[in-house]
């Protein structure tokens, strides 16, 4: 439990720590609360057994509060008693509840940090980590850690100060007793750990593994599932979750079952420790001594039963949560380790600019070869440009690496004149870009166009106008609500050319003086794409226009085509001197039915 506060701490800034801190001292004034009622209870006992020992309580209360009869000083202590474990009871609520919100605000502050670098990861990142298991560091992991542990943890440690007074207590007023109470209930409570602890171990392990592969085994059929219902093979994924949730209920059920073992354990170990404590007692002391020795051990046992069960709990959720809270803290050190530096500099978009890659070198991992060799380009402000190659040629990395989202080993990306490193924000806030796929949120046709942008900071008559360039004005403006109409989960609402356009729209919403088109027109058909290209052919010479595209018939009138072979630079030319003299360009012609011999002027 102490490794997993530890490491807990260990994310949390400064003031939350402080917090938490300031739980520790609060729950100390509680036990000493605590230690006051079980402190009354014993000259009560005194007083209940009669004798010589009810004799010394009055005397004891007579000296404290000028009360000399018997009857008298069992009221008073009676009240005592009541109003300390009142105060305490209400003491530990009120400080409970406040260190709950504690930890559920910093479960919320946890998550956005970790959101906002998972977001902000280089592509590298995400290449070698499944969505899944992001899904279930931000869902699962922090939720258990944060809402199922560290509150458990948190009052654990209160009754921690309380099980310390109580020992104090009883030890001041009967040492023997007090060591063969603490001792017995420690060794129950060792012994107990002991027997579940290696097994809790594994159980959390596994159950952490399993759960990040019920999320991926949820969402990759969700992803095909007009594919796999028209082939007809929806069994297969369906029996597949049902497996790895009957693994994840039977490893969950241990560990639920070793939450709720400690109080059935305890309540064994109290009524077995109640009756050798009172062999033991009656068997070395006169009755009377015997009595208040069984009353004492009773007393302090009832109140020290639902604490150390409490302590036992919270060593048993801490334990389960070890492999969650590691994920946090591995996550974190993984993400930081990735941290751009700093900018200098206005944040504000470039004016139009030069880029220029020199030399540049990149690999995706030490010892995979390299994607890009030497490659050495310049693209001036205002040029339309494209590049091409077949399937493999790092196309797709050398945009990255023009859209700043990868850093070349070797080499340098500049930006009108300076590293791309030093202004990265800025340029990519020039940017427009169209993926080939299109990501779009279950949300208004409005909210996907600005994508990001809080709703009353949304310029409805820029909407209208990035709309009308992606040529989809016409579509929205026959919407009941146009622009304010919900398009569904992916745009499940709109066909895939509709959605190609809304992200389209999307790009030029900003006014970017850079516009980049990952293969944008590919799920057009002929007339739309048309459409598209010469709303593009209208912003020539007002923005640099990057293309990627395999339809080739979307190149014929760029400044200069950059034909990738194996990495490198194969050839640069236009679009009719690469037809002309670089082989490979004009058998991908040809495979694209646009070459002279295809029929296709081109």
């Amino acid at each position: 439990m102490i490794r997993f506060v530890r490491r807990t701490m260990s994310v949390l800034d400064r003031p939350a720590r402080l917090r938490f801190m300031a739980f520790a001292i609060l729950s100390v004034v509680v036990a000493a609360i605590e230690a006051a009622g079980v402190a009354t209870i014993i000259p009560l006992t005194e007083l209940l057994v009669g004798g010589e020992q009810s004799e010394s309580a009055v005397r004891l209360v007579d000296r404290v509060l000028n009360v000399s009869t018997p009857g008298q000083a069992a009221t008073v202590l009676a009240v005592c008693v009541l109003v300390a474990f009142t105060v305490k009871a209400v003491a530990a609520i009120a400080l409970l509840r406040w260190a709950i919100g504690n930890s559920l605000r910093q479960e919320a502050t946890i998550a956005r940090r970790l959101f906002a670098r998972y977001l902000s990861a280089p592509a590298t990142y995400h290449f070698n980590h499944n969505s899944s298991e992001v899904q279930r560091t931000l869902n699962e992991a922090l939720l258990l850690v944060f809402r199922r542990s560290l509150p458990w943890v948190l009052a654990a440690a209160a009754d921690a100060f309380v099980l310390i007074a109580i020992a104090v207590v009883i030890a001041i007023n009967d040492p023997a007793i007090a060591l063969l109470a603490v001792g017995y209930f420690a060794i129950v409570a060792l012994a107990y750990q002991r027997w579940i602890g290696g097994r809790q171990k594994v159980a959390a392990r596994r159950s952490h593994k399993d759960v990040a592969v019920r999320y991926q085994q949820v969402q990759e059929p969700m992803y095909a599932a007009k594919d796999l219902a028209i082939l007809h093979r929806t069994e297969y994924f369906v029996e597949r979750f049902y497996r790895t949730k009957l693994q994840l209920a039977d490893t969950q059920r241990l560990l639920l079952f070793f939450q709720l073992l400690p109080r059935q354990f305890l309540d064994i170990a109290f009524v077995v420790g109640a009756g050798l404590m009172a062999l033991l007692l009656f068997a070395t002391r006169s009755v009377d001594e015997a009595l208040v020795g069984v009353g004492l051990f009773l007393a302090a046992s009832f109140r020290l039963v639902a604490p150390l069960n409490r302590v036992m709990n919270a060593v048993t959720v801490s334990r389960t949560a070890e492999p969650a809270i590691g994920q946090v803290i591995d996550d974190l050190a993984a993400l930081e380790a990735f941290e751009l530096p700093p900018e200098d500099g206005d944040q504000s978009p470039l004016p139009p600019s030069a880029i220029e890659l020199l030399d540049v070198h990149y690999r995706y991992a030490a010892d995979l070869p390299e994607v890009l060799t030497g490659i050495s380009l310049r693209i001036e402000p205002r040029d339309d440009v494209a590049i091409v190659g077949a399937t493999g040629a790092g196309k797709t990395t050398l945009l990255d690496l023009l859209l700043g989202v990868l850093e070349p080993q070797s080499g340098s990306v500049l930006v009108g004149g300076a590293p791309i490193a030093s202004c990265r924000t800025a340029w990519q806030l020039s940017i427009g870009y169209v993926p080939q796929q299109v990501v779009l949120i279950d949300d208004t046709i409005r909210a996907n166009v600005a994508f990001g942008i809080p709703p009353e900071e949304i310029d409805d008559d820029r909407i209208w106008e990035a709309l009308r360039l992606a040529q989809i004005d016409s579509y929205v403006a026959t919407l009941a609500e146009t622009i304010s109409t919900a398009i569904g989960e992916q745009g499940v609402r709109l066909s895939g050319g509709q959605r190609q356009r809304l992200g389209l729209a999307r790009a030029l919403y900003h006014r970017p003086s850079v516009l980049v088109l990952d293969e944008a027109t590919s799920s057009l058909d002929t007339g739309t794409e048309a459409r598209v290209m010469e709303t593009i052919a209208r912003l020539r010479g007002a923005l640099t226009i990057i293309t990627v595209s395999h339809r080739l018939s979307t190149l014929q009138h760029c400044d200069r085509v950059y034909f990738l072979r194996d990495g490198s630079i194969g050839s640069v030319g236009s679009f009719d001197d690469l037809r002309a003299r670089e082989p490979e360009f004009a058998r991908l012609l040809e495979l694209a039915e646009l070459a002279p011999s295809a029929g296709v002027n081109v």
